[in-house]
């Protein structure tokens, strides 16, 4: 995914990095105050249709504040990704980013 950030920063998004090694695998997101999505499901065919993964849409205020509790506390403990200083990144480690992006769907 590291081959999208530099297309995500310069759009708007903000991202977040653990530390390693910590991992977190959970797929959520609230929107506004009144939806809350989790599931398992990555945005791709493969989980649609081969993992058979689920996702639910919760359209509940409560969910919507325990899941942010959830959300800060990782937040917390993250570091966002800056823009300027992801560009100086080395090149090889971008050509292994983008590589690993071409051959994506063959994994």
């Amino acid at each position: 995914q590291r081959s999208y950030y530099e297309e995500l920063l310069r759009n708007g998004v903000r991202l977040y990095l653990l530390p390693a090694p910590e991992l977190l695998h959970a797929k959520h997101m609230s929107i506004d105050d009144d939806i809350a999505v989790i599931g398992s499901s990555n945005l791709d065919m493969r989980s649609f249709t081969l993992n058979l993964e689920i996702t639910l849409v919760a359209y509940d205020a409560g969910v919507v504040r325990d899941l942010r509790v959830i959300e800060k506390a990782f937040l917390d403990r993250s570091n966002e990704v800056v823009a300027e200083e992801w560009k100086k990144q080395r090149i090889t480690a971008k050509l292994v980013d983008n590589l690993a992006r071409l051959t994506a769907s063959l994994q």
